[in-house]
C-alpha cells in the first residue's frame, strides 16, 4: 500500500515540472492518480481509492475550474506549479530553472518561518543583487510591461490587458512622462493603441530598457519584479503578488518578500526529491 495518494489534475503530464512532482511524490512513497479530463467521474473514483492527501495541476486554466471546486469541496489542497520567479525555467521542457509551487493558486508566497537568517539564505543563494531605488537624475521614462494574453496568471483578453495598461500610461502621459513599451516576446501583437508610445526593440533585453526607465508598468506581470530588483519603482494591479512593496518605500518589506519568493519556487531536481512536499507540508498538512 502506498503511504498516502495524490491526484494529477489536468492534461499537463508531458510538462517537466509535473513530471519532476510525480517522481516527488513516489520519493516519498506516495501514489499518483492523474485525472487528464479533469472529469468529475475520474476525480469521484480517485477520491474513492482512499487517503488522497492533495492534488497538484499546472497553471490556473479555465478547464480545470470545476475539478478545482470539486476538490475543495471535498477538502482536497490544491497545489499549484508554474514558472518561477528567479532563475525562472524558460518553459514546459527546461529541467534546469526554477518552477513556482504554491497552495491553492498562482504567486503563493510563503510564510515567514522561524529561523530568519536560513530563510535568507535560499535567496542570498540566487547571487541576486537588490538595487537601491532610483532617486532621479533619469528622464522621466515610464516602461510598460506587456503580457500574454488569456494567461492564467490574469485570464484578460488582449482587450482588458491594454485597456487597463493605457489607463495607467495616460495617467503618466499627462504627468509629463514619455512612454515606451516593451512587449512580452510571446505576445508581440499586443500594443498600446489608443496612445502613442515608443517601442522596445525586438531583442532588447530587459536590463537595458530598466536601465532607462524612470518607473515601470506591469498588470501582475514577473518583469515587474525584475524592476523593483533594479530599483526601479512600479506602478500595478493589485492583485501583482509584489503589490504591496511596489513602490520601494520600505526595503526592508521588499527583502522579506523576495526571501519568502525564494522559497516559493524550485527546481526539477528538488521536485524529483520530495523536498518541496515537506516545505509546503509545514503549511498544509498533505504528508502523513
Amino acid at each position: 500500500m502506498p503511504a498516502f495518494r495524490a491526484i494529477c489534475l489536468g492534461p499537463m503530464g508531458r510538462k517537466a515540472r509535473i513530471q519532476a512532482m510525480q517522481e516527488g511524490v513516489a520519493a516519498l512513497g506516495g501514489e499518483v492518480l492523474p485525472v487528464p479530463d479533469n472529469s468529475l467521474a475520474a476525480l469521484r473514483a480517485a477520491l474513492a481509492k482512499g487517503d488522497v492527501r492533495f492534488a497538484f495541476t499546472c497553471g490556473m486554466h479555465d478547464r480545470e475550474a470545476v475539478a478545482r471546486g470539486f476538490l475543495r469541496g471535498a477538502g482536497v489542497p490544491l497545489l499549484v506549479l508554474d514558472l518561477g520567479y528567479f532563475h525562472r525555467a524558460s518553459g514546459a521542457s527546461d529541467t534546469e530553472g526554477y518552477n513556482q509551487l504554491g497552495i491553492g493558486r498562482l504567486n503563493w508566497v510563503s510564510p515567514k518561518p522561524a529561523g530568519a537568517r536560513a530563510f535568507a539564505a535560499r535567496f542570498e543563494a540566487h547571487r541576486l543583487t537588490l538595487a537601491e531605488p532610483i532617486q532621479g537624475g533619469r528622464d522621466k521614462v515610464a516602461l510598460i510591461l506587456g503580457q500574454v494574453p488569456g494567461d492564467s496568471q490574469h485570464g484578460l483578453t488582449e482587450h482588458g490587458l491594454v485597456r487597463w495598461l493605457e489607463e495607467e500610461a495616460a495617467a503618466l502621459l499627462a504627468d509629463g512622462y514619455r512612454l515606451r513599451f516593451r512587449a512580452h516576446p510571446m505576445a508581440p501583437q499586443v500594443r498600446l493603441r489608443a496612445l502613442r508610445a515608443e517601442h522596445s526593440p525586438a531583442g532588447r533585453s530587459l536590463a537595458a530598457d530598466l536601465a532607462e526607465a524612470a518607473l515601470a508598468v506591469a498588470y501582475n506581470s514577473t518583469a515587474g519584479l525584475e524592476a523593483l530588483l533594479s530599483g526601479v519603482q512600479v506602478r500595478c494591479h493589485p492583485s501583482a503578488h509584489y503589490a504591496h512593496v511596489a513602490d520601494l518605500a520600505d526595503r526592508g518589506a521588499l527583502l522579506s518578500h523576495l526571501h519568502r519568493l525564494a522559497w516559493s519556487q524550485w527546481t526539477c531536481a528538488e521536485l524529483r526529491g520530495g523536498e518541496p512536499l515537506r516545505w509546503i507540508n509545514r503549511f498544509a498538512r498533505i504528508l502523513p
